[in-house]
């Protein structure tokens, strides 16, 4: 069977026609195999792009959440700053024994019991896991996923609900001795005297002013985390500074 294998073998390669055929067959096998992993190879860099472009949408989506969640915090440090220097000048004015009520001062107290609340911008961080986008920068998405599920979500749930207890808790003391003004945002003392001498108003006046401080500082350092996880993707992504 060898000998007869051998001697076709001999016949064909002397065959010159036959001989070209075979040549021509492995040179189309080689094309097809060619052709298929090119076309692989193709599909493989599409996905990639496809993967990377996913990605930078979702960066830029944070980054532009971030930039709403600064200015909101911003906000909130810049008006929570304004009432505890009205509260300072309350205190200020009930210890004086020769102060006297002026209107002006309606506006301060109409403000003590207000705050504002919070509200986290999340929706590209929320759709990291449907529109199947992976950062593949490791530490940069450790930092995002720290940010908003314990930074910021804590500022929305625990920072909010903070608020809610004080005014809630000092709301009856602060308003025995007030009267709602012009509107709501100004009270003016039923009884300026008994106002000065209320030890428990006082009281809950000096402790709400001391909490809004703890919630201007923790706003601020949030600030900070979120100045740090901007950076890094700008550097991720190579943006200019907006």
């Amino acid at each position: 069977m060898s000998i007869i294998l051998r001697t076709l073998k001999i016949s064909i390669f002397k065959n010159a026609t036959a001989k070209k055929f075979i040549l021509i067959g492995i040179g189309e096998i080689f094309l097809v195999m060619f052709g298929i992993l090119l076309a692989l190879e193709v599909d493989n860099w599409k996905e990639n792009r496809k993967g990377i472009s996913i990605e930078r949408m979702t960066l830029k989506g944070i980054y532009d959440d971030l930039h709403q969640n600064r200015n909101k915090i911003q906000y909130i440090i810049k008006n929570d700053s304004m009432r505890i220097v009205g509260n300072q000048k309350l205190i200020a004015l009930l210890k004086d024994p020769l102060s006297d009520y002026h209107q002006d001062y309606d506006t301060l107290l109409g403000k003590i019991l207000r705050y504002d609340a919070f509200f986290c911008q999340r929706t590209s961080y929320e759709s990291l896991d449907n529109s199947g986008a992976v950062i593949k920068n490791n530490p940069l998405r450790a930092q995002i996923t720290y940010l908003f599920d314990y930074i910021l979500k804590e500022l929305e749930q625990q920072g909010n609900r903070s608020k809610e207890l004080l005014i809630m808790l000092s709301e009856p003391v602060i308003t025995r001795h007030l009267e709602t003004g012009q509107n709501r945002d100004s009270r003016f003392p039923n009884d300026f005297k008994a106002l000065k001498h209320d030890r428990e108003f006082m009281n809950h006046l000096t402790a709400a002013t001391a909490q809004q401080r703890l919630f201007v500082e923790y706003f601020k350092m949030s600030l900070k985390e979120i100045d740090w996880v901007i950076a890094a993707i700008e550097k991720e992504l190579s943006f200019e500074k907006m």
